[in-house]
């Protein structure tokens, strides 16, 4: 199994300001609406080895009895299904699923193997 990836910079601070003003992402005079900037200078698309038992964990949302924004851990399987059909994550899981597929992902790799997927919140 392969995912596909797209590298991007995740910047904060004074930093993300600079990279923002300098792309031309907001203006001399403007503010980051939040303290970050993800700056992706190369699109180049990456095919990457998944591990046979890699570690997932999405957003979630519990909107019955339970918290929103929480960290879920999910098996293969199951992240495969939310990728198949995101807007119908409640129908599969029990949970809405924040991302949808939309949120950037944080990628642990070992020897170029991808161990653990973590989704990036962003308000």
């Amino acid at each position: 199994i392969s995912i596909v990836a797209d590298y991007v910079e995740w910047l904060t601070g004074e930093e993300a300001l600079a990279a923002a003003r300098e792309d031309g992402a907001i203006g001399q005079d403007e503010d980051l609406p939040g303290d970050f900037y993800i700056r992706n200078r190369n699109s180049e698309l990456r095919t990457l080895d998944l591990s046979d038992d890699p570690v997932i964990v999405l957003q979630a949302c519990y909107p019955d009895d339970g918290p929103c924004l929480v960290r879920q851990a999910v098996d293969t399987a199951t992240f495969d299904g939310l990728f198949a059909d995101p807007e119908n994550g409640y129908e599969l899981v029990g949970w809405w699923w924040y991302g949808t597929g939309h949120l950037p992902y944080w990628l642990t790799l070992d020897n170029g193997t991808v161990v653990q997927i973590s989704e990036q919140y962003l308000p």
